[in-house]
């Protein structure tokens, strides 16, 4: 007899429009950093931080920013 794989069911997946207010959260949050903070260990936790958010069902690319950047300890640009 056949034996049946158990698939994991996709986790998180975003609309578009979730996905794209994202990406723009993520690009306002990386030009608000000054000098040597855009190190690529930071621009890591600044995405998973968006994604963390998104997935309670944030969606304002400004607050996903906001939360990002306050996780990092990095200010707003103006």
């Amino acid at each position: 007899m056949a034996q049946v794989l158990k698939f994991r069911r996709r986790l998180n997946v975003f609309a578009p429009e979730v996905t794209a207010a994202m990406g723009n959260a993520y690009e306002e949050a990386i030009s608000g950093l000054h000098g040597g903070e855009s190190e690529l260990v930071i621009r890591e936790v600044v995405a998973k931080r968006i994604v963390k958010m998104a997935r309670t069902g944030e969606t304002d690319p400004h607050r996903l920013c906001d939360t990002a950047l306050f996780v990092v300890g990095g200010p707003r640009a103006a």
